[in-house]
């Protein structure tokens, strides 16, 4: 059998975790997160307490049904927002307070319903008003509208608004979008705290000098190539899921490991192929003929891990369908 047969047939015959969570204080209902405390049912959440319902967000306080929001306290439905407070029905919000159904927003506090506004306040609709009138209005609008009926006034006003192509902010020679303090990024999107990496995927946060990488979070992550689900880890490739651990090859579910090849479910192992501990020295040797059987076969570098779980036990719905 080749290398990647046996790998294959480890893999079907491997226990794998239902629910990847660590570092964590009554937040047992969470998936893919780490360092959090009082959440429920969140997944890809980190360094949070009391979140609930969300979903790729590091540094919250106490919000609901947020996506990819970070160091944000009080926000409920929002998405794509940092260093936010008191936030509802927003997106692409940065360094807000008190703002609600809102797009798009710099450094801006008590807006309503607005769109594309930098350093702004008591702004309704996007036009500017006295303190008292902004109170007014906004309590006379959150009374005879729904949500959804504030949401659609939102989406008509972004209509009439001068958007801009692509997100970017605090960004340096970077081309993509939906990028946060980043430099030097090409062909990336949503992504966050990164510099030099190429052909970055969603939701990557904490991570440098690194290639074809998604779900990158939390902790920073380096020189990683072809891997994702990663954090807090470096010089890895084509790994699935490896967290705190280093200089490991074609492994899955690996974690607080060093200097592992094709593992699968493992922690705190070392110089491991296969899950087999060699002595050090052979394991660089059976490394390197392994590494001319898959260069031989054309497979050295290329992502060919199966699937872990199925896709019903998975959030993939929610981005692609069958």
């Amino acid at each position: 059998m080749s290398f990647i047969d046996d790998f294959i047939a480890l893999q079907k015959r491997t226990p794998r975790l239902a629910i990847i969570n660590t570092n964590s204080e009554n937040s047992a209902y969470t998936n893919y997160s780490t360092f959090n405390r009082n959440c429920y049912l969140v997944s890809g959440t980190h360094y949070s307490e009391d979140i609930y319902y969300s979903q790729y967000c590091v540094g919250l306080t106490s919000c609901s049904d947020c996506l990819d929001v970070e160091k944000s306290e009080l926000c409920y439905e929002c998405v794509f927002c940092e260093k936010c407070y008191n936030c509802n029905y927003s997106a692409y919000l940065i360094n807000c307070f008190n703002c609600d159904f809102s797009w798009d927003l710099t450094n801006c506090q008590n807006c309503f319903i607005s769109a594309c506004l930098q350093n702004q306040s008591y702004c309704i609709l996007n036009k500017q008003l006295s303190k008292e009138e902004y109170e007014t209005q906004r309590k006379f609008l959150l009374k005879q509208n729904s949500p959804k009926e504030l949401l659609t006034m939102l989406e008509d006003l972004k209509k009439k608004t001068p958007m801009r192509p692509t997100f970017e902010k605090n960004c340096e020679n970077c081309l993509g979008s939906e990028l946060r303090n980043c430099r030097n990024l090409l062909f990336s999107f949503r992504v966050k705290n990164a510099e030099d990496i190429i052909y970055g995927g969603t939701n990557i946060n904490q991570c440098k000098d690194s290639m074809d990488v998604d779900n990158i979070a939390a902790t920073m992550a380096e020189d990683l190539y072809s891997s994702l689900g990663v954090t807090g880890s470096y010089g890895l490739i084509c790994c699935n899921v490896n967290w705190f651990s280093q200089n490991c090859l074609y492994c899955e579910l690996v974690f607080n490991s060093h200097d592992c090849f094709g593992c699968i479910s493992r922690n705190h192992a070392e110089y491991e192929i296969l899950n087999i501990k060699y002595p050090k020295e052979e394991y660089f040797k059976r490394v390197e003929a392994i590494k001319d059987e898959l260069k031989a076969s054309g497979q050295w570098g290329a992502m060919w891990i199966p699937p872990t779980y199925p896709f019903e036990d998975t959030i993939a719905a929610q981005y692609y369908t069958e």
